[in-house]
């Protein structure tokens, strides 16, 4: 069954649910006259079922009596049949020409009557309302509705397909949502302390490589991946302004943890474990030389405090200063400038 033809049944049966309440409610007799009341009243008109309300004219004259002026007086008789044999529990006057009916005042018995009456006129119409409950449900079992709003980019089933019910075994199509994108990536366990949610992401597309976007941080997850060792954690960052990206497309995410403005920097090769510079012999941070440790020919330790790094340099907050002379290993890093004291042995000048 289609939705139209669900729909369609339930507006009948509501219609019709509501004419029957309708003539219930006004077939019941509380004591004042009311033509409506013999409104289920059918008399025989030449061999035809007809509505009383058709063959004559009913009034109110006064508040406890119904006249009814037959059009045909040939019909007395056969309307006085028809209300006796109806359930309205009145008996009918008439004198050759008009019938009338004498509504008696109500009695407690005829109360109790009228409860019972109003009451399957309720029942009714609470059926009615189960049934349109019921129907309502059935749509509901037809309507699939979108978790979001977006773009629909592809349709795994069309109109005609029978789809399973069961949750999650069918994928109907895919929306996207392209008023932001979104990308995760994995941050090692040894930097994931240092990403928190807000902060701004520099990235970049392999597809465009002539520009950046501006992305924000929006989640930490605090459940890692182990892989070979090394547990990783996803971040998940919102990227609003989106002009040229595409989802599915390889980008990479660059967030800053910490900056520093006008730093003195070295290479990060150039700090040795526990905190400690080579500086040549004339430098002037010599003079804060670590006496009792043995340096290279031509050079003296000195103790620093680092700020912050990246892959290629460290800040150093004291210890040197800008006109110092530093070395290290040049096999730490490629260069052509070397400082030889002349017994073999070698250091990066920078």
């Amino acid at each position: 069954m289609t939705i139209t033809e669900i729909q369609n049944n339930a507006k009948t049966k509501m219609e019709k649910t509501k004419d029957v309440l309708r003539s219930d409610l006004m077939a019941i007799r509380a004591g004042r006259a009311n033509p409506q009341l013999l409104d289920r009243i059918t008399v025989d008109y030449y061999g035809t079922p007809t509505p009383l309300k058709n063959v004559a004219n009913i009034s109110a004259p006064e508040p406890r009596i119904l006249q009814i002026n037959p059009w045909d007086a040939k019909m007395v008789k056969d309307i006085s049949r028809a209300i006796q044999a109806s359930d309205l529990g009145l008996t009918p006057s008439n004198d050759g020409k008009v019938i009338r009916l004498m509504l008696p005042e109500l009695t407690e018995e005829r109360r109790k009557e009228l409860t019972k009456q109003v009451q399957n006129a309720s029942d009714n119409l609470r059926s009615a309302q189960m049934s349109m409950e019921d129907t309502e449900d059935q749509l509901n079992n037809y309507t699939i509705t979108s978790p979001i709003s977006g773009t629909v980019i592809s349709k795994e089933v069309k109109a005609g397909d029978t789809v399973s019910n069961t949750a999650g075994s069918t994928s109907l199509c895919t929306i996207y949502d392209l008023s932001y994108l979104q990308m995760t990536v994995n941050v090692d366990e040894l930097e994931i302390l240092s990403i928190k949610e807000g902060q701004t992401v520099t990235i970049t597309a392999d597809a465009i490589s002539d520009r950046t976007f501006t992305g924000v941080v929006t989640s930490v997850s605090a459940a890692g991946t182990t892989t070979g060792g090394t547990t990783t954690y996803p971040v998940t960052i919102r990227i609003d302004e989106t002009d040229g990206l595409r989802p599915g497309m390889n980008a990479n995410a660059e967030i800053v943890v910490a900056e520093a403005t006008n730093a003195l920097c070295v290479p990060n090769a150039a700090v040795m474990r526990g905190g400690y510079v080579l500086v040549t012999q004339d430098s002037p941070s010599a003079s804060k030389a670590e006496q009792g440790m043995e340096a290279p020919e031509g050079f003296v330790y000195v103790a620093v405090k680092t700020g912050v790094s990246d892959d290629d340099y460290t800040q150093i907050v004291s210890g040197i200063q800008e006109g110092d002379t530093i070395g290290y290993d040049p096999n730490s890093i490629s260069s052509d400038d070397y400082y030889d004291d002349g017994s073999g042995s070698s250091m990066m000048i920078f």
